[in-house]
């Protein structure tokens, strides 16, 4: 019996590779069908430009800076990587 149940349960984890179950699978469309994604929000790219003119033109550091747009500072440093590389192939 307790065997059974073990097999049922790592056939189950197979076929549902531990994470995507049947019922999260067919509510997806129904959620997409109602306007919900899911994920994170995108960050605005408006804060994101006001907070690289901030930094660049005073002597705050970044996390200051993050802290008064409301940017979190990953995002914000990779703002500055992608605006820094696509000023070089220009």
């Amino acid at each position: 019996m307790e065997k059974e149940k073990i097999e049922l349960y790592t056939d189950y984890l197979i076929c549902n590779q531990g994470f995507a179950t049947a019922t999260g699978l067919s509510a997806m469309p129904s959620a997409k069908a109602r306007g919900k994604t899911g994920g994170r929000p995108k960050t605005d790219p408006e804060k994101l430009e006001n907070a690289r003119i901030l930094y660049e033109n005073s002597d705050k550091t970044a996390a200051e800076v993050c802290e008064i747009a409301g940017v979190g500072r990953r995002k914000f440093f990779s703002h500055i990587a992608e605006k820094r590389s696509a000023s070089r192939k220009n």
